[in-house]
């Protein structure tokens, strides 16, 4: 199978660990460089251990990864923050593991 440069998921409903295998698929499909689009906006619940764990997902991948979240809520918003990453002013956070931060 060829590796991806790009990659989005979506996740709707209750995201859980179970559900959070689409990531990690789409994970082992990016190349070097890649980047995960990954869209909450449709997600009714995000559980908080499942977003720490997606995060620790893409720092496992170091600086050949970015990845772009949308759809995050509020009290998903202080969670990062919490686990020691920035948002940009829009809230819209990207993970860089290059930069070690979610920014623009």
């Amino acid at each position: 199978m060829p590796m991806l440069e790009r990659c989005t998921v979506v996740l709707d409903g209750d995201v859980t660990l179970e559900s959070a295998r689409d990531v990690t698929e789409a994970l082992a499909r990016l190349g070097p460089g890649g980047t995960l689009l990954l869209d909450l906006s449709r997600a009714r619940d995000v559980q908080g251990a499942t977003l720490a764990h997606l995060v620790r997902l893409f720092d496992t991948r170091g600086s050949s990864l970015t990845v772009r979240i949308t759809g995050l809520r509020e009290r998903d918003c202080r969670l990062l923050r919490y686990l020691g990453f920035e948002l940009d002013r829009t809230g819209r956070p990207v993970w860089s593991a290059d930069a070690g931060a979610l920014d623009n």
